[in-house]
């Protein structure tokens, strides 16, 4: 009886040392897969880095490698910007391949240029024609043309003729200097809008978005 009860306190104590040598075997393991992963990760990432100093040793910008990266064309704000200064031709717009926008930006360049010639030259033929009744000289006669039907030189107030010449090419005076402001706040707006439309070219706001409205909607 003794023997046996040796024999199996031997036995449980050997079972026992071959489960707890097995568990550190298995713990092991893991620990190893997971060194092997964390290397390899390490590798990816100086990989990364490797070929991201390659590319700013050749002088890639951000906006360059983008566009490696996704394959498809993102325009260069600069470049939009300075091809946006030639005024009347759209090329900024061109550029970041709007081309819906041309047809705006020449209605726009076309509508003001003829407000500015219609105005300029009203301006220039009334003012001619005040001159020449305030001059009080008989060889200057540009104003005849403005005369009221049913009368001539000799029987139309000339008083009231001068001051409603003067008035009218003040007038037209003032629309041919809105017209130069307009066009030039319109070349300003084109210029603006290629610049705004490159650096925007690329902007994806539809998970912001989407974020905003589930947070919205729990808060509600």
């Amino acid at each position: 009886m003794p023997k046996r009860s040796v024999i199996l306190l031997l036995t449980g104590l050997l079972t026992v040392t071959t489960l707890a040598a097995q568990t550190p075997l298995r713990e092991g393991t893991t620990e190893r897969e997971a060194h092997q992963e964390a290397v390899r990760t390490e590798a990816q990432d100086d990989a990364a880095m490797t070929l991201t100093a390659a590319d700013r040793s050749l002088g890639l910008t951000k906006r360059e490698l983008k566009q490696a990266e996704k394959g498809t064309f993102v325009p260069d704000p600069k470049k939009a910007t300075y091809l946006a200064l030639v005024p009347g031709v759209g090329l900024g717009q061109i550029y970041n391949r709007k081309y819906w926008k041309l047809p705006l930006v020449y209605a726009g360049y076309a509508g003001l240029i003829y407000a500015l010639v219609y105005s300029n030259n009203n301006y220039r033929d009334y003012k001619r024609a005040y001159i020449s009744i305030a001059d009080q000289d008989e060889t200057t006669n540009e104003y005849t043309k403005y005369i009221p039907a049913g009368k001539d030189e000799t029987t139309v107030d000339k008083a009231w003729l001068s001051n409603a010449l003067n008035q009218r090419y003040m007038r037209f005076r003032r629309y041919r200097d809105l017209s130069i402001i307009g066009l030039v706040a319109w070349y300003g707006l084109t210029v603006l809008d290629a610049y705004v439309d490159a650096q925007l070219f690329d902007f994806d706001i539809s998970p912001d978005l989407s974020q905003v409205n589930m947070t919205y909607r729990m808060h509600f």
